[in-house]
């Protein structure tokens, strides 16, 4: 599949502009969400670009969902609920890396189901989060004892059951659009990759926030790491697999 440059430029433009005028994002997060999305769409191309702003936007939807009540116990960003730069780069920067080497250095095929691995990972623990965050029965991954809502590591079944559905929802929509170009090996089976590891990705990143966030990593590193650590699993399986 050929890549129209200035049309994705003009797409990219077009997405950040509405994502700040939604107040999806900040200003700063519109312009670092403007450049993740030229690379994912040049080096990856249209049908990559579309599952990631598929995510931005659910995303967006989350943060909005009951959003007085959030706010009410101070768990929003920003002003009005829009995220920063610094999310944008712990929820886009592994999905970008995967773009540029799937033209140098990935086979496009395997290069699809780790990006679509990638956005799993990181819809799944949005949603836990923006949802989860309604529940009064929140407990602490690590033993299981019941804390505070907004407690770093916190789970809850109404969290668990959104951060599965985000890590269900991305990969079927991304299998479609991307298979839909061969973007992807002939195998659906593979489709359970991203979606069970999408959904332990959110896992390891509740396990990080529990033991680590505020101490040696923030809310962002976390997110950032538990997704390279979704995608180093997801490649693992892939090569065993391929090899």
């Amino acid at each position: 599949m050929s890549v129209d440059v200035p049309v994705i430029f003009a797409i990219c433009i077009v997405l950040a502009l509405l994502a700040y005028g939604l107040r999806a994002l900040d200003w700063i997060g519109s312009l670092t969400a403007l450049i993740i999305g030229l690379i994912v769409g040049v080096f990856g191309g249209l049908p990559w670009l579309i599952v990631l702003v598929i995510f931005l936007f659910v995303s967006f939807a989350a943060t909005k969902y009951k959003y007085n009540f959030k706010s009410s116990i101070g768990e929003t960003d920003g002003k009005k609920g829009e995220r920063r730069w610094n999310n944008v780069i712990a929820n886009g920067t592994i999905p970008a890396l995967i773009a540029v080497l799937s033209s140098f250095a990935l086979p496009k095929q395997l290069a699809g189901v780790l990006f679509i691995t990638a956005i799993s990972a990181a819809m799944s623990d949005t949603l836990a989060s923006e949802i989860g965050i309604i529940s009064d029965r929140v407990y602490l991954i690590t033993n299981m004892k019941k804390v505070e809502r907004g407690t770093n590591g916190g789970v809850s079944v109404l969290g668990t059951n959104a951060a599965f559905f985000g890590a269900l929802f991305i990969p079927i929509v991304g299998w479609i659009l991307l298979s839909e170009f061969s973007f992807l090996p002939d195998s659906n089976s593979l489709i359970l990759i991203p979606i069970l590891i999408g959904f332990l990705g959110c896992q390891i990143d509740s396990v990080l926030g529990a033991t680590l966030e505020g101490k040696i990593l923030t809310k962002d590193t976390v997110n950032l790491v538990s997704i390279s650590v979704s995608v180093l699993i997801a490649w693992v399986i892939l090569w065993i697999t391929y090899c």
